[in-house]
This record gives C-alpha cells, structure tokens and sequence, in this order.
C-alpha cells in the first residue's frame, strides 16, 4: 500500500532509511517522482527523470525504484543506499539516463567505475539483453569506465562505502522531440526489466548476504487497477460466444444416419445453431479495451495476446461454413508440421490396427474393452467425481447438464455437458471423467480464483495445453490405450489431410482404409475436422501432450500447471508472475493425483518419458 504523499520527503531521509534498515516496504511520492520498494533486496534502480517520462517507466517492473527529477532524488538515494548496504553487507546502484551522443550507432553503453566494478554481474547483464530484441534486431551495447558514475553534469548518487554503481546511458530507443514510439518503448521496457533483474539476482547472490530465491522474485508484486480492469473488459467480450458449441452441428446423429444409407458416396449436410452475435458489435467492443495504461511488461505481452486470439475467434465465427474458415482455424490452433505428422505416422506404425474388432469403441473412437456404460451412469459417475472435489473445495460450481444439441462430452464455462450419443466402454469411464473434469472443470475452477480472468476463460493458445494435460490425465489413470493412441494420431492426419484441401468422404475413407479405423470412427473424426468449414483444433491433443510431457522431463511440476488454463508458450511468464505473487498455487488438485498408480505413472513421465515410448509399452 503506497504511504500518504509526501510533498517533500527529502526532509527526513533517515526515516525512510530506518524502514529499509528494518526490512520493511516503502512507497512514497511527491509531484513528479516517487521511491517504490516493496520488499528491501540490495540493489536500488534509479533514473533522475519525471515519473511520467519514458525514461522512468522502463523501471516499472522492478521492486526497488527511486525516479525523479528535482533534487529529492539526489537527498534519498544515499540514505537508502547506506541502509541497503548496512542490511545486505553491500548494496548496488543501477541508474539510467538518456545520453545519445554517449551511446553513439549503439542502444546503449554500460558505465562502470575503474575500480569495483562487479565484471561477473555486467556479463550477466549483456547475456540476458543479447536474448531480447529492439526495434526487430538484437541489442548493441558498449561498456566505459570512468571515475564516477553519473549522467552527465550531475553528482554521483552512491556513498563510497559499500555501494557498487552501475549506470547505463541510453539512446533515445523510444523516440525523440517528444514523439514516442509505443512499440519500441514496450520492447524497452520488457528487454530492459529482465536484463536488469538478472543483474540484480546475480549480485546479491555473490556480492549480499541474502539472495532473492529466483530472478523473478524480484520483480513488482503489485499490479496497477488498469491491467484487472483490462483483462475483465477482455475476457468479458470472450465469455459472449462457446466457440465450440457454435461450430458443433446440431444434427451428427441424423447426418450419421443418412451417410450410412448413401452407402458413405457423399458428405452429410451438416446443421448448426444460430449465432448469437454481431462481429462488428463484438469487435468495437473489444478494441476499445485501452492496454496502453498497462506498464507492466509481463501483464501487457499476456492481454496483447488475448485480445488477438479473441479477435480470430470473433472472425472464425462470423465466417462459419464460409470459404476463409479454414485459414482463421489455422492462425488459431494451428496446422501439423513435419515433426508432428511424423510422431501421428510412427505410432500408426508402432501400434497397427487390431486384426479383428474384439472390442467395442466409444463415440471417441478409442477402441477398449469392456460394455457400454450408459448415459446415465455416465453421468452419476461424474457427479460422483464432482461431489468429491466439492468436498475439498465447496466453492466449486460445477454441474452435470444433459444437453440434446451437444455432440458427445464437453466443458463449456465450467459445467460438464453431456449429449445424447457420449456413450462410452468402462475401460474408459475414468480416463474420460479425468479428461473432462480432473483438467477441464478444475482448472478453471483454479483460474477463477486468480486475480486475472483469463486463468479462468484462458490464455491465449491454453487449447494446446488444455488437451495435453487432459491426455496426460488419462495416461495417468490408465485409460491411454492403444485405440486412444491411434486415434489421437489419426485426428492429426485427418487434419493434414484436410488442409491438403481433403474432404469429408475422403477423410472417412483415409482414416478407415488406410489406417484401419473402424468405419463409425473415421466418420466421428470426421465430423470433429470439417465442422464448421475446417477445424484444426484436433490436431493439438497430440501435440499437447507430446509438449507437456517435454515440460515434465525439465522438471516443471504438474501442481503449477494447474493454476488455471495456461498456456505453454507463455510459461516463462507464468513462473514470473507467480514467483512475483501474482498468481496464487491451485485451489483445487484432480482426484487422480491421490491415487498412487497414478502417481507413479506420473514419475516414470518425469523421468523423461515420450509419446512414442508410452505406445510402445502398450499391451
């Protein structure tokens, strides 16, 4: 919480050093600058610039931040620096400022003193910049060292005792006479605050007494009203339409029907619900969400992103059945490149259909043992599973609702519904309600319980994560057979077939003649690729669990990838925002990680187990 403003703090330093010396938070402001450090850490990141100015909110990612322009700045600095250094047994000071001339064709140039400049950390320093880009090109910098340092024509900050300084003279990346370039300065900001931490982490690791416990535990813990209010107005737009459920037809059952009795020589006709919305309405509405008030590097990249994977969902509806349908498919969940089909082709091979169909397949074709179970037992199951988790966690809202115009089983906001033709064999009910709510119904349970929306709708590309978990539930109950095996990989075929420009009798027959699927199978899968106009989104439970699975074998815990529906491609902001306390760990864990089978069946995954060796190891 930021302390009452102070018009002129500079009248009592050693108050606010004595906090510092404490341990404890400081948040002061006065027109034009303010001093910001949630937690006390050993480094202190200053810019002798108005708090508005570009300059200053390059430090709005970190937690320890002195800006200004007047001479309060040149007051507080030492005192807080003497304090950081008498708590941490040394204290660095990191100050930028803007010097063209300095930074001449480069971005930039390090400035350290002759004497005790930290070399270990400035190479930190370099290395974690040279990994971001400016203005679509790597970062240039040079390094000089001087006697003091300081922008010029101002006094140095850093008492001499105990404080190492740092300075970096900048090139106005961001724009010049008073025109910036938003772009440029986002990609500042973002470059710059990692870069920064990373030096930051590395001092206090060999120059303090306490280091932070990660490099993103050091960034801000609090999040401006303008990114929540952001991400609601987003995910608000979101919450209007089910994607699925609008590009779902109403009438498999009748289309089935008549593709049997045309003997499988001409595709069905296919009926879907009226929509229920206007694009341009929608569209107005979601890019009058204002992003630029979000500072906050991580948070900005994570909203970005959203509301453009909104805006492909907005467009893919409106162009249902219609010849650009396909292609917004693909910029949403993608096509299959050459190392998936290759993965979808080898366990084809490794896992060959079964001579005869000794066994039954449930409508999502994966062919095991067992009878049918009905729909309505079907459904006590999952309600059974559901009252189980309300059990740990009573806030759970999550119901079963028998729906006649819904294709099978699917989650839509948070609810299980189930449609007239989800049977299903008992050898796999369980893999089928672990799926469905072990991942789907809990983890937007979990996201709904973060400070940002979309953990709960999910992020932009969480599908591909989605699906991978959900598969890796299964795996993790036993319910990942052959049969589900080959038709995960017949689904990723199936769509490469389809964007090859295939279509739907030429699927069924692809799938069922050379693959050996069972002919209702082959036209499920079907249905699920052409929907719509073209559906790509099947191709991403292979590839998502094939991900996941690799994310496991690096030691990523399966616990953090259940704070809601991420998405693996944003993971690294993830664990930042999370070791920033942003996001808090999962409320709610699935039932199956209490079963020990599974849990074992988990380790062997962590241990590096792949896709292809899972198949092999089926009997």
């Amino acid at each position: 919480m930021r302390d009452a403003p102070d018009p002129d703090p500079a009248r009592h330093p050693a108050e606010i050093a004595a906090r510092l010396r404490a341990g404890e938070p400081v948040d002061v402001a006065w027109p034009g600058g303010r001093l910001r450090v949630e937690r006390p850490q050993p480094t202190l990141f200053v810019a002798r610039a108005g708090a508005e100015t570009p300059l200053a909110s390059l430090l709005v990612g970190q937690d320890s931040v002195l800006v200004g322009a007047d001479e309060t700045v040149d007051a507080l600095a030492p005192a807080a620096l003497a304090a950081l250094a008498e708590r941490f047994g040394r204290a660095l000071l990191v100050e930028l400022w803007v010097d063209g001339e300095a930074a001449g064709e480069r971005d930039g140039v390090l400035v350290a003193p002759e004497r005790g400049a930290p070399d270990r950390m400035m190479e930190t320093f370099e290395h974690a910049l040279a990994r971001d880009a400016i203005n679509h090109r790597p970062w240039r910098l040079g390094i000089t060292v001087v006697d003091a340092v300081a922008p010029p024509g101002r006094a140095p900050l850093a008492p001499r005792e105990g404080v190492y300084a740092l300075g970096l003279a900048l090139a106005p990346l961001w724009g010049e006479d008073g025109v910036t370039r938003p772009v440029a300065l986002r990609d500042a900001r973002r470059g710059l605050g990692r870069a920064l931490r990373e030096a930051a982490y590395d001092f206090g690791h060999r120059h303090a007494r306490v280091g932070a416990p990660h490099v993103h535990a050091l960034g801000r813990r609090d999040v401006t009203r303008a990114a929540f209010e952001a991400d609601a107005a987003l995910c608000a737009v979101g919450e209007t339409y089910s994607l699925l459920l609008d590009v779902t037809p109403v009438n498999v059952p009748a289309a089935r029907a008549a593709y049997r009795a045309g003997e499988g020589a001409r595709a069905p006709d296919f009926h879907y619900r009226p929509l229920g919305l206007d694009p341009a309405t929608m569209k107005r509405a979601l890019w009058s969400v204002d992003l630029d008030p979000v500072e906050d590097p991580a948070l900005h990249d994570l909203l970005a992103s959203k509301r453009e994977e909104i805006d492909r969902e907005i467009s893919l509806l409106a162009g249902r059945c219609g010849p650009r349908f396909l292609a917004d498919a693909l910029a949403l969940f993608g096509g299959v490149d050459p190392g998936l089909r290759a993965l979808a082709r080898d366990l084809l091979a490794i896992l060959p259909p079964p001579r005869a169909e000794t066994a039954g397949a449930d409508r999502t074709g994966a062919q095991t043992t067992g009878a049918r179970v009905s729909v309505e037992a079907l459904c006590a199951r999952a309600e059974a599973e559901i009252a189980a988790l309300k059990a740990r966690d009573p806030s759970l809202a999550a119901r079963v609702e028998r729906r006649d115009d819904a294709a099978g089983l699917l989650v839509a906001k948070g609810d299980l519904l189930v449609g007239p033709d989800a049977a299903v064999t008992e050898g796999r009910l369980e893999a089928l309600i672990q799926h469905e709510i072990g991942i789907h119904v809990v983890t937007r349970h979990n996201g709904a319980r973060q400070p940002l929306r979309q953990l709960e709708t999910g992020m932009a590309g969480y599908e591909e994560t989605q699906e991978g978990l959900a598969v890796l539930a299964e795996y993790a109950v036993g319910g990942l057979g052959r049969g589900r095996l080959r038709l995960l990989a017949g689904r990723v075929l199936a769509v490469d077939a389809l964007v090859d420009g295939a279509g739907f009798v030429e699927i069924v027959r692809l799938l069922a003649r050379e693959h050996g699927f069972p002919g209702d199978v082959a036209f499920t899968v079907a249905v699920r690729v052409v929907r719509g106009g073209g559906l790509t989104k099947d191709a991403v439970y292979l590839r998502g669990f094939a991900r996941v699975l690799e994310r496991l074998a690096a030691g990523a815990r399966l616990e953090d990838m259940l704070v809601g529906k991420i998405a693996l491609d944003a993971w690294p902001v993830v664990e930042e925002l999370a070791w920033r306390g942003v996001l808090a760990p999962p409320r709610l864990l699935p039932g199956f990680l209490d079963d020990p089978a599974a849990r074992e069946r988990l380790e062997r995954a962590r241990a590096g187990l792949d896709v292809r060796a899972i198949a092999r190891a089926c009997p």
